[in-house]
């Protein structure tokens, strides 16, 4: 007995000597690697993401998140392309009308399990969460909103001992009281034909006409007494109040053409405010952002919404969640708002952050900010009248309302016959997308 204890003990000690001996495996978690199709383009707002991925990252050691740049014209053409190949990456930033026709196509997963990361649905501004609904379901998390509002150079309203229009008439007859050409022009519309940007304009003066794309049933309603009113009077005042050279404009020329000091009334976003501190500071103090004068209805702001979807079936989807409701850590995100001063915080937290509200760079201009913040609020996306909705984008899906233009202005077609023409094509775009 006692030589089977002391073999026992020897055996003992011996293994016990070689696990002491051994090296322990120390096992790391694997490497993650989301990626997200990313549309800002601007200096500023690169680096204001690049610093919070970097943050997160410093966080979270087994997560790496590349962005990559997908500008906003790109995103359903790239879309599309990776899709067919299998290779959708984790998130994309979009606007809402590239994020809704993804999320129709079947492509994104809801996002509530973000919205109670960030705090629930209690944590968001009605309005932005709103506008990413559908089918019962969040269908991306909102980044900010922001609006176009008009602007108008209040000096040379006092200057001809005019109002601020609130009417057509009243417009019209500041618009070309203000013109004394080369140097002045009362009113420019962004006619490019691959600008995109005029359906926008004439959907303002649309709806203080009664006038719409889409009826509430989703049917298209452009062909009208009031959208064609509309639409002449808007070739009227170009003619009256414009250039030849606006049938070649983008949004941004006209911008800039504002800036310089040639132009007295233009649709801006609160980019706008920015172009002016850059470049034409004086002008600060002779800009008005007024409401869009009406003919029979009280006007309705142009809003833009701003979203990050995730894309269905990726892989890393808890990582993509916890990194889309880290963008929205007030101290991430508020410098995220300062790097370009138009876009509206849509959190709770974000809109009474005297941080951001108090800082110089809104402080001092808060008095045209305001405004731009407010129609972000209570604005609405064009030919969404009735709430999010594909076909939006489905039937009007280039440069049908420039290409309208063109045609009475160049070819002199009859307003009645370009605004048929151009609601047979909307309708026609919508059947062949399904509609």
């Amino acid at each position: 007995m006692k030589k089977l204890l002391i073999a026992v003990v020897l055996l003992l000690s011996t293994g016990s000597f070689l696990f002491a001996g051994a090296t322990t495996e120390v096992k790391t978690e694997p490497m993650k690697t989301i990626t997200i199709w990313c549309a800002y383009s601007q200096p500023e707002r690169i680096v204001a993401m690049d610093s919070a991925i970097a943050q997160f990252e410093a966080l979270n050691p087994n997560i790496k998140v590349i962005r990559e740049l997908v500008p906003w014209s790109n995103i359903r053409q790239k879309w599309i392309a990776s899709k067919m190949a299998g290779t959708l990456p984790q998130m994309v930033v979009g606007g809402d009308a590239d994020l809704i026709p993804i999320w129709a196509a079947g492509d994104l997963e809801p996002v509530e399990d973000v919205i109670e990361l960030v705090g629930g649905k209690d944590a968001f501004l009605s309005g932005p969460l709103n506008g990413l609904t559908m089918d019962g379901h969040i269908i991306a998390m909102p980044h900010y909103t922001l609006s176009w509002k008009m602007a108008v150079r209040k000096d040379w309203l006092d200057e001809l001992g005019l109002p601020i229009p609130k009417t057509w008439d009243e417009f019209a007859k500041a618009a070309i009281a203000m013109t004394n050409p080369p140097t002045r022009y009362g009113f420019d519309l962004p006619l490019s034909k691959s600008a995109y940007k005029s359906k926008e304009w004439l959907a303002y003066f649309m709806r203080t006409n009664g006038a719409e794309f889409f009826d509430k049933n989703g049917k298209v309603n452009f062909n009208t007494p009031q959208t064609v009113e509309t639409v002449r009077f808007l070739v009227d005042l170009y003619k009256q109040t414009g250039r030849q050279a606006a049938l070649n404009y983008s949004e941004n020329d006209i911008i800039d053409n504002f800036v310089k000091g040639n132009v007295g009334f233009i649709f801006a976003a609160g980019s706008l405010v920015t172009s002016i501190v850059r470049t034409n500071p004086d002008l600060l103090d002779k800009v008005a952002i007024i409401e869009t004068p009406m003919k029979t209805k009280a006007p309705v702001d142009g809003a833009g919404l701003v979203g990050i979807g995730k894309f269905k079936g990726v892989a890393h989807s808890k990582e993509t969640s916890q990194f889309m409701a880290f963008l929205l850590k007030q101290d991430i995100y508020r410098e995220f708002l300062f790097s370009m001063p138009n876009m509206v915080p849509i959190t709770v937290e974000g809109s009474k952050d005297a941080k951001f509200w108090e800082d110089p760079r809104i402080a001092n201009y808060i008095h045209l900010y305001g405004r731009f913040m407010d129609g972000a609020m209570n604005g609405v996306r064009v030919a969404m009248d009735y709430g999010p909705t594909p076909i939006a984008n489905s039937g009007i899906t280039g440069s049908e309302i420039e290409d309208m233009f063109h045609s009475i202005i160049v070819d002199g077609v009859s307003v009645e016959q370009a605004v048929k023409a151009t609601h047979d094509k909307i309708k026609a775009q919508l059947t062949a997308a399904g509609y």
